[in-house]
């Protein structure tokens, strides 16, 4: 018996709260309904972002400004994701966790004494980073020219202050989440988005990228407006530190270990600009456009999946239910696979007229298109890794298992600051995206293994889905990369390749009989019907087999 469920077999029994708080996904039916929906929704975001990209990239193109401004933003993203990746994986669990002993004005006041420390500590980073924002340019990006550093350094007075704002959107959305609340977390980045590109068209001609700055600026503070309004009517939210309280220390305790290692675990942006900045001017730009678009397309997938698969992981955790856990995990692979496949394939083999219908205009080039085309091709790789990571390593954060993730995390990343400047040696501005491929997909092979073994599952359902879904995209991926051969416009071609890519996926699909592919075709046409899903009961969507595994 594994570590897992000798734990859960030996804690005592859950209290009688245990009624109470968010329900488990129950089952497919219900987890791909709503995953769809939150996915439609991110579908739109993403949109408005993609948009926001193609405005950026005919304004500013692969330019020493639009250089400056990444190498700007460097170290508020990075900060950024250092509290993201810790605190709202931490939150979501506890939050559930006393819901269910407590009830939720317990987890509320918990959770809120959590949120004021954050808010107050990165408020003071912020200051610190405006204040010092040339010394720590110099440091992050030695080769910008110094008109590039100039300009980066006045873009800081706006994106210090939207890392604050950003991270309190991300904690307030969980919070919404562990409540079993999708749908306004799903529509505040959408509006957030909107935001965006409506400031950057409005003033990106009279701005220049100051413009971009201060969308993201002006993006966050929108939601955030959004989300506290959403929160003050239940009159649950407490100012504070609340630190006297053992479950805020308790949340502390275990999300710092997390924080401190994620310094370290999200370095690797850093590392990609300082050795951007050393490469031919442009050089970051072009590697910052092509790798937005495998991330969409990943983040498409995996995020309304893992949204609800993490609420339900951290109920299954919470009441000990460890077959219930499995097969949640399960579920959440098969069906991520199910829909990336396609999208890696299809990517690789039309990533040169993708490119060219997304981005090529004013001042991105053919040149530019070319360039970010074979980076886009690599970074395609990376998706796998970067998908699936999101909904392994929510399955390690429902466990509290932070000690290991921290461990690993902090040997991947200084084992990529070693190799990545090797890989630019060799291969140039290339080198950066295969280092990347390495770092992603090395990192979800061992974590599914030790995930295998933590949970007891024996991954055969996950193995096949796997088997099945990388045939089929292989079948696909040849026949868009033939009908790329052909001598059509890159629309056309992008169209009548990606069309046929997906119809011989699912074709190949349906001639291995999977199961994934028909209980998602249920799961969509009951959506669209507006059959209830909510107890995962819609007929003819079985959970699949090894659904457990």
């Amino acid at each position: 018996m594994s570590k897992l469920a000798a734990a859960m077999n030996a804690s005592p029994a859950a209290p009688a709260a245990a009624a109470a708080g968010p329900p488990p996904a129950g089952g497919p039916g219900r987890l791909l309904s709503t995953s769809l929906v939150l996915s439609v929704l991110f579908l739109a975001m993403q949109a408005a972002t993609l948009l926001t990209q193609m405005v950026i990239a005919a304004r500013f193109g692969a330019s020493a400004e639009f250089d400056a401004y990444l190498a700007s933003s460097t170290l508020p993203q990075f900060g950024l994701q250092v509290v993201v990746s810790s605190l709202p994986i931490v939150v979501l669990p506890l939050f559930v966790e006393h819901s269910l002993a407590s009830g939720e004005d317990e987890a509320w006041l918990v959770t809120s004494g959590a949120v004021n420390l954050t808010v107050a500590g990165l408020a003071v980073i912020a200051v610190l980073g405006i204040l010092f924002a040339g010394p720590l340019l110099r440091l992050t990006a030695p080769g910008l020219a110094p008109h590039q550093h100039a300009r980066a350094v006045t873009l800081a007075v706006y994106l210090w202050p939207a890392l604050v704002l950003t991270t309190l959107v991300s904690l307030l959305s969980a919070v919404h989440q562990a409540q079993g609340r999708f749908a306004w977390p799903g529509v505040v980045p959408l509006v957030g988005a909107v935001v965006s590109l409506a400031v950057i068209l409005g003033l990106s001609h009279t701005l220049g990228v100051t413009a971009v700055a201060l969308a993201l600026l002006l993006s966050a503070a929108g939601q955030v407006a959004i989300l506290a309004a959403l929160t003050a009517p239940s009159r649950r939210y407490r100012f504070g530190f609340h630190w006297s309280h053992a479950g805020v220390r308790r949340l502390v305790m275990l999300a710092l270990p997390l924080l401190v290692a994620n310094v370290v675990m999200r370095s690797t942006p850093i590392v990609d600009r300082y050795l951007g900045s050393r490469l031919a001017e442009g050089s970051i730009a072009r590697l910052e456009y092509a790798w937005r678009i495998p991330l969409l397309l990943g983040l498409l997938v995996s995020n309304g999946i893992g949204t609800v698969v993490f609420t339900s992981l951290s109920h299954s955790a919470a009441t000990r239910d460890l077959a219930g856990f499995r097969a949640t995990v399960s579920t959440g692979l098969r069906y991520t696979m199910l829909a990336l496949a396609p999208l890696v394939a299809l990517g690789i083999a039309l990533a040169s007229p993708l490119v060219t219908v997304l981005l090529q205009r004013g001042r991105f080039g053919a040149a530019d298109a070319a360039t970010v085309a074979t980076l886009l091709q690599i970074f395609m790789l990376a998706t796998v890794g970067a998908a699936l990571g999101m909904i392994v390593g929510r399955c390690f954060y429902a466990l509290k298992a932070m000690r290991l993730l921290a461990i690993a995390g902090v040997i991947e990343a200084l084992a990529y600051a070693a190799y990545a400047p090797l890989f630019v040696r060799w291969l140039g501005v290339s080198g950066i995206a295969w280092a990347t491929v390495l770092y992603f997909d090395f990192s979800i092979t061992w974590a599914l293994l030790l995930l295998r073994h933590r949970t007891g599952a024996s991954g055969r359902g996950v193995a096949r889905a796997a088997l099945q879904c990388s045939a089929a995209a292989l079948v696909a991926g040849a026949t868009a990369w033939w009908i790329a051969r052909l001598s059509l416009r890159p629309l056309a071609t992008l169209a009548l390749g990606a069309g046929a890519g997906f119809v011989v996926y699912a074709g190949a699909l349906a001639l291995l009989r999977s199961p994934e592919l028909r209980a998602a075709w249920l799961a969509l046409t009951a959506w669209w019907r507006g059959r209830d899903l909510a107890r995962g009961d819609t007929p003819g969507v079985p959970p699949g087999p090894g659904a457990a595994s």
